[in-house]
């Protein structure tokens, strides 16, 4: 140990007392007394440095902690890009879809009129034919 260390814990000294002229017991408790404050400093101070080491580890596993939540936020946001791109790109198909949809649909209404009204045509003439056919094998006269 160095030698400020005996001056970095103040010990007091015991009072003179009269059985003991010399003062040795004094210094012996004074000795002690020392001693025993040193051992508690340097028990705090493991202590300290405990505590200091488990509050930097601590620390680094916050760091680390924040790091990854920082990756994975940065991750979800890109997701999250990704995502609004592809609900851009269904929207304008959707719209697209829509439009084709309606045009088709105008279409077939136009077709099934169109094919309602050849499927009249069709029955007028297959009625029609069906006069003359008569009309022929019975010998008389069309209408």
């Amino acid at each position: 140990m160095p030698k400020t260390d005996m001056y970095e814990n103040e010990v007091l000294m015991p009072r003179w007392e009269i059985s003991d002229p010399f003062g040795r017991g004094a210094i012996r408790k004074a000795r002690w007394e020392y001693t025993q404050v040193r051992h508690e400093r340097d028990a705090l101070k493991n202590e300290l440095e405990s505590l200091y080491g488990e509050r930097g580890k601590a620390v680094n596993m916050l760091i680390d902690a924040l790091y990854k939540e920082q990756q994975r936020s940065e991750e979800l946001t890109r997701r999250l890009g990704v995502c609004d791109e592809a609900r851009k790109s269904l929207g304008e198909k959707i719209n697209a879809l829509d439009k084709a949809n309606g045009k088709l649909s105008t279409e077939l209404a136009n077709l099934e009129d169109e094919y309602n009204e050849l499927n009249r045509n069709y029955k007028d003439l297959l009625a029609n034919h069906e006069k003359l056919i008569r009309s022929m094998t019975d010998g008389g006269a069309v209408e």
